[in-house]
This record gives structure tokens, C-alpha cells and sequence, in this order.
């Protein structure tokens, strides 16, 4: 193979300001923006990974919907009342969420779905923890995880992904 001397070097990401410019950046758009003192970066990162974390964690809900046996779905069902138990006590609920995204893709089956989430996560509670001055972000999408269960106990494989994907959308608000 021959290298076209006239191409740019392979190198590392875009940078931020050359994305902004290409029209890729949208922090702004999620997080009310640099004036109200949020790092655009942090606020892409977060939406880059909401972005891949979408058809994983929506596929992962349909499958839970068609494959999970009976001990499954109880599991689902008893973790979302966990998850929200800890958000009405104020507590430090993601741990809570952890192990329920972690009961849907066991149902669905494959581990892949695990593997991945739990990279994408360790990636997102690194910055989430207090990301943009709100340590608790996302906790309006938390009140749908108990309707994303109960989809799922009911094997409502379409209703569960658009539950999932109204989650998803209340996250990256």
C-alpha cells in the first residue's frame, strides 16, 4: 500500500475548538452553557458517551423484555424499587442504578452488554461524580426506571427501549 504523502498524519482526537467549529460540540445545548460556569468538556464527553451508552442499553432492555425467565424479572422489578428507595432517602443512588442496569443485561443474555456498559461507565462515573456542579445529574430520568421494569417483567420489548430511550434523553438534559 502507498501513503498519500499529501494526508494528514493520523493523530489524536479532534480537538474541542476544531469540533465546535465543525459543528460537534454541544455542551452548551445540555449543560446551559460556559456561562453559567459548566466546562464544555466535560459536558461533550458526557454526551459522547450517552450517545454510544443509547443502543446498547435500549437493545439490552429489548432482549431483557424476550429472554428474562420469571427469577429475572422479579430481580429487575425488586432492584427498581431499590434504586428509587435510595432517591427518596437522599442516599448516593448509583450503586443502586449500577446493579439494576446490571440485573437488565443479565436477562438479556449476553455479557457483551455488560462488558460494555461497565467500560462506558467507568468512563462516565469518572467525570459524574461531580461533573458539572450537580453530583446528583440525571436523577429526573430515575422515576422512569420502575416503568422500564415493569416493560420489561411484561415482556413489552417495544415499550421497554422507548423507556430506555426517554431515560437516556432526560440524562443528557
Amino acid at each position: 500500500r502507498e501513503i498519500d504523502p499529501d494526508l494528514p498524519p493520523v493523530g489524536p482526537v479532534l480537538d474541542l475548538e476544531d469540533a465546535r467549529a465543525d459543528g460537534l460540540g454541544r455542551g452548551a445545548a445540555v449543560t446551559g452553557g460556559a456561562e453559567q460556569g459548566v466546562d464544555p468538556t466535560v459536558a461533550d464527553s458526557l454526551l459522547r458517551t450517552l450517545e454510544v451508552r443509547r443502543p446498547i442499553e435500549a437493545e439490552a432492555c429489548r432482549l431483557a423484555a424476550l429472554r428474562a425467565n420469571d427469577r429475572q424479572r422479579a430481580e429487575i422489578i425488586h432492584r427498581a424499587y431499590v434504586l428509587i428507595d435510595a432517591l427518596d432517602a437522599g442516599d448516593d443512588w448509583r450503586p443502586m442504578d449500577h446493579s439494576f442496569h446490571h440485573a437488565i443485561h443479565d436477562a438479556a443474555g449476553n455479557p457483551l452488554f455488560q462488558q460494555l456498559v461497565d467500560q462506558l461507565q467507568h468512563a462516565f462515573h469518572t467525570v459524574y461524580r461531580d461533573p458539572i456542579g450537580a453530583p446528583q445529574l440525571g436523577t429526573s430520568s430515575l422515576r422512569l426506571h420502575l416503568p422500564l421494569a415493569e416493560a420489561i417483567r411484561d415482556g413489552q420489548a417495544d415499550q421497554a427501549v422507548a423507556l430506555m430511550n426517554q431515560i437516556i434523553d432526560l440524562v443528557a438534559e
